[in-house]
């Protein structure tokens, strides 16, 4: 499943950004399609530019507004941890098919989150990131699976082709709540590749080359050529 990351800055570029990802996508019909929205990358965010992406396409929409924590120490939400909380709130009300949690998210305010995403019949996915390095997976899955989320999300740096393996592997015998597990990094594109044809399991690829939301996301333009 291919899902395109906009990671604009401002609301009128990711308006075009959208448009453009839509016009591109419906060229691909033999695969399943999403959008992420990123909150986090917009400086002018606001609840009437949120409502304005959002009904910009009709494809099914992540919506992502990364913390610091698990971010890659750039692209993160810089408002407050409740204002961060309430524009996925929003999203959620206005018919995102998933909401990415950071598992490092405020405890009170994430749980909050998660039964409102449940009360909404939507769902919730609740999510890992290490930019460093590829960890133990086994105990950040176990961790991670104690949260009451429909899904889970791993991404993690690989620093060898052993990594990109063993995360493979790992995400092969997890399909149940596993969405997204995947190696970041150069050597990790051609796994993500791989799953561009998979139904179950989320691969991210960027829209062009500059707009990609992590290292070693391919690209969509590169695809459809």
């Amino acid at each position: 499943m291919i899902c395109v990351p906009i990671t604009a800055r401002t609301i009128e570029k990711a308006l075009v950004d959208i448009e453009e990802s839509n016009r591109l996508l419906n060229k691909i019909i033999q695969y399943k399609t999403m959008l992420e929205l990123r909150f986090d990358y917009l400086d002018n965010i606001d609840s009437n530019g949120i409502e304005k992406l959002m009904e910009s396409t009709t494809l099914p929409i992540i919506a992502t507004n990364r913390n610091k924590k698990d971010s890659d120490g750039v692209h993160y939400f810089k408002g407050s941890e409740k204002e961060r909380i309430e524009y996925l709130e929003l999203a959620a009300r206005l018919g995102a098919k998933i909401i990415d949690i950071e598992h490092s998210a405020d405890s009170v305010l994430r749980n909050d989150l998660i039964d409102l995403i449940k009360a909404l019949q939507t769902k919730s996915m609740i999510s890992y990131h290490n930019f460093q390095k590829t960890p133990e997976l086994s105990s950040v899955y176990q961790k991670l699976a104690t949260f009451k989320t429909d899904y889970i999300k791993i991404a993690v740096m690989a620093k060898s082709k052993g990594d990109v393996l063993k995360t493979m592997e790992f995400r092969n015998k997890h399909p149940e709540r596993l969405k997204v597990c995947l190696s970041m990094g150069a050597l990790g594109v051609w796994d993500r590749k791989k799953l561009y044809y998979d139904s179950h399991f989320i691969s991210y690829i960027g829209l062009r080359r500059g707009k990609e939301s992590a290292p070693g996301q391919p690209f969509l333009k590169e695809l459809i050529n």
